[in-house]
């Protein structure tokens, strides 16, 4: 996370930040040419399109700065690094673009119209992750609950192969201590003169 977090002008989070304030820059200026806010005729098609770039940006860039202070919160919890981001944060992650995309698909048919309807439905669900902060949306906790039966499996997975390997020797223990026994009894056998 070290790398993702970098400095104030380096690290992924700062080049995800820019890009991300490019690529706004790039569909405003593409909006601009395709409807024209000073044709009466785009008006409204110009501002439905800025409105949902805007806040399309704003979520993205909310959901980015979440990622920073959820990995603190999971490292906080006492998980170790690995296990904050590869089980925790990825997972919500991948959680929060289900979520965007069962949404988004609204018809089998690709049509502009679905297409754009998917995307006001994406907005609107990405609206109710940015009202809580993302971090308070209950996707978090199913994202964690989901998480972890994948670490207690893991987990187990481990214990079984510890337990294997520990059967084995407790095994090889029995048959020692069963080949000491039978060489005790001929040993007493051979020598019971001297009265074991």
């Amino acid at each position: 996370m070290e790398v993702f977090e970098g400095a104030i002008e380096t690290g992924t989070k700062a080049n995800i930040l820019q890009t991300l304030s490019t690529n706004r820059e790039r569909r405003q200026t593409a909006i601009n040419s395709w409807f024209p806010p000073d044709q009466p005729n785009h008006t409204k098609s110009h501002v439905i399109c800025l409105e949902i770039l805007r806040k399309g940006y704003f979520q993205v860039v909310g959901l980015v700065e979440l990622m920073l202070p959820f990995y603190k919160m999971m490292t906080g919890t006492g998980l170790d690094s690995k296990e904050a981001y590869d089980n925790k944060a990825c997972t919500y992650l991948k959680a929060v673009f289900r979520r965007v995309y069962e949404v988004m698909t609204v018809s089998t048919e690709q049509s502009v119209g679905a297409m754009i309807y998917g995307v006001l439905r994406a907005t609107n669900l990405l609206d109710d992750y940015t009202a809580l902060d993302w971090i308070r949306h209950p996707d978090v906790p199913l994202a964690l609950v989901v998480a972890s039966p994948q670490r207690e499996g893991k987990q187990l997975t481990t214990s079984v192969s510890e337990f294997r390997q520990d059967k084995a020797t407790i095994k090889k223990n029995k048959d020692g201590v069963e080949s000491l026994k039978e060489d005790w009894k001929k040993f007493k056998n051979k020598n019971q003169s001297l009265n074991f």
